[in-house]
């Protein structure tokens, strides 16, 4: 379950995802209040988003969320499950669950950065917690703190799978609570001051797959490619995410090591050389070859590198020298 802070137009995203037998279209309506909300299954990973009123969600008599999908199989037979979830908002207060993954991340902090500035300010530390050895937290949120330029940030903390201490800032995408490699670069090239101008979250996000071999199908703001590993229908795709997600991630702490500056300015300007690195190889008139994920990876390396670089003046030198040094680096993690 996924939540959307959108306090401006006092909507809140449900979000949740159908599994068995369905198929992409199908209706599910998602009930609070007694109000019916509908939507439609967005993706073959059985994804579904509706926008629900926040004056439904606090003044409901029964606070409980309910969601019934209209399902149909190959053979065309029709089911309706149904599942219900309670939910509670204590005195003002909005409890943000979700995960933070490279592998599953533990033990780093979460806070809500208010103002998107990137920076945990003083007003911003009460309203923090800490993953567990899941990735998994529960951050809990005035709600008077709730804006619409505030989004989940997620510091430090180590990689469950390697062992590795981690550095720099994962970002969520605005309205959700999954942290990742891949929702950090969507997040810095398509929200805020330094978004890349024209670039929308589809255009940004179909680049992205296509330059690491995603799945299109899948939604990368909210699918968990841990748990998609222990899933047979979607264990290749979830692979292939999950080995694409750790490579970024490598190369964007690389990047953030040659960037002088605060921690807030290193995963920028690392993340946008890898963004643009990425926008650049997808481009019509780029010589990639997509599938080839090794190949791709190598590209993105050198071309980050060399915008990390650009006001050097041995930039010429070092960019080769540094890519092969990542390179070999990534190929051990």
């Amino acid at each position: 379950r996924d939540w959307s802070s959108d306090v401006c137009s006092s909507d809140l995203d449900i979000t949740g995802v159908v599994s068995g037998e369905f198929k992409v279209g199908d209706s599910v309506t998602v009930v609070v209040n007694g109000i019916n909300y509908s939507t439609t299954i967005a993706s073959n990973s059985g994804v579904f988003s509706v926008g629900v009123d926040t004056s439904d969600l606090a003044n409901s008599k029964s606070p409980v969320i309910t969601a019934t999908v209209e399902a149909h199989d190959l053979a065309g037979n029709v089911s309706t499950p149904s599942v219900a979830h309670p939910y509670t908002i204590d005195n003002g207060t909005f409890h943000l669950s979700g995960k933070a993954i490279d592998g599953y991340i533990s033990g780093a902090t979460v806070f809500y950065d208010r103002d998107g500035d990137g920076v945990l300010d003083d007003d911003e530390k009460i309203w923090t917690t800490t993953t567990d050895g899941s990735g998994n937290f529960d951050l809990s949120v005035d709600s008077k703190y709730l804006s619409d330029t505030g989004r989940i940030i997620v510091q430090g903390g180590v990689d469950s799978f390697t062992g590795q201490k981690l550095t720099g800032d994962l970002i969520a995408l605005k309205g959700h609570t999954l942290v990742t490699p891949l929702t950090t670069l969507l997040a810095i090239a398509t929200e805020g001051a330094n978004a890349t101008p024209g670039l929308t979250l589809d255009q940004a996000e179909a680049k992205f797959k296509l330059a690491l071999g995603i799945d299109p199908s899948i939604d990368l703001a909210t699918f968990d490619p841990v748990a998609g590993m222990s899933d047979p229908a979607m264990k290749g795709a979830a692979e292939q995410l999950f080995k694409a997600q750790q490579a970024i991630f490598s190369i964007m702490q690389s990047n953030c090591s040659l960037v002088d500056g605060s921690s807030t300015d290193k995963i920028l300007l690392a993340s946008k050389a890898v963004t643009n690195a990425i926008l650049q190889i997808t481009d019509p008139s780029s010589s990639a070859t997509f599938g080839d994920l090794s190949a791709n990876l190598k590209a993105i390396t050198h071309l980050s590198v060399a915008q990390v670089l650009a006001d050097d003046p041995l930039a010429f030198e070092k960019v080769t020298a540094i890519s092969s040094a990542i390179e070999i680096g990534r190929a051990h993690v």
